[in-house]
């Protein structure tokens, strides 16, 4: 019968067991309130220079951005072969359709095109000059003119009718006393 070949280590308990060589692994171990106190106020410490270090790099981090935007940009421009510039446009609204297009003006394409919005519909008003007083609105006009001339307002519209063509029957009169006139 060959022999086994020899085995390295000890063995115990009869020969069942086997004692291999010694080494060193990271295993939990129970620690002092000391230690533990030390641990937590080196923790401490390290959030602030954290906070230090993420400070300086603020800088770096942002020109980062700033240039994975450009490349981002660039990419694009490539990629579609055009580039964005300021170009001269032109508002114009369509009433009929309801519509307002911008038109680029040196090749008259239509560049956007949207429904009329109710402030599209109404005419822009002049704003004035602080201290200037606006306009008055026709309702505003006609309540001030009746504050002014309260007998107009109170006599009807038929009887201020007839005064108005005598008024200018005289007129046509008096122009023709001249025109006979020596």
């Amino acid at each position: 019968m060959a022999k086994a070949p020899p085995r390295k280590g000890k063995t115990k308990q009869g020969g069942n067991v086997e004692v291999g060589e010694r080494f060193k692994r990271m295993l939990p171990v129970p620690i002092n309130a000391k230690r533990t106190q030390e641990k937590r106020d080196r923790c401490f410490d390290i959030d602030e220079e954290i906070k230090v270090e993420q400070e300086k790099m603020e800088p770096f981090k942002t020109r980062v951005r700033e240039l994975q935007a450009e490349k981002g940009k660039l990419h694009d421009d490539v990629q579609s072969q055009t580039e964005d510039r300021e170009v001269a446009c032109i508002e114009e609204r369509d009433y009929a359709r309801r519509e307002v297009r911008v038109l680029r003006i040196d090749t008259r394409a239509i560049v956007e095109s949207r429904t009329m919005t109710d402030a599209d519909r109404s005419p822009e008003l002049p704003t004035l000059p602080k201290g200037e007083k606006r306009p008055l609105t026709p309702g505003e006009a006609i309540a001030a003119a009746r504050k002014d001339k309260p007998a107009l307002a109170s006599v009807p519209r038929a009887e201020k009718e007839p005064e108005k063509k005598s008024e200018s029957r005289e007129i046509e009169n008096e122009e023709e006393d001249e025109a006979t006139a020596p």
